[in-house]
């Protein structure tokens, strides 16, 4: 989880355009491995909504 889209957004369209299209070294699918978003919160909200999605709970 990237949080700033005007900080990150640059080096993001770059991996798309360039390494996407341009060079093909990732996949479409491999996009989904990120999420930018601008705030804390929706940080937050992202990373309890995987955890709840995969029903992981801590190990300690």
């Amino acid at each position: 989880v990237f949080v700033g889209k005007e900080y990150w957004g640059g080096m993001f369209e770059w991996i798309k355009t360039t390494m996407l299209d341009k060079e093909k070294n990732i996949s479409p699918e491999d996009l989904n491995l990120y999420r930018l978003v601008d705030t804390a919160e929706e940080a937050t909200n992202h990373i309890f909504k995987f955890y709840e999605k995969y029903m992981l709970k801590p190990n300690f």
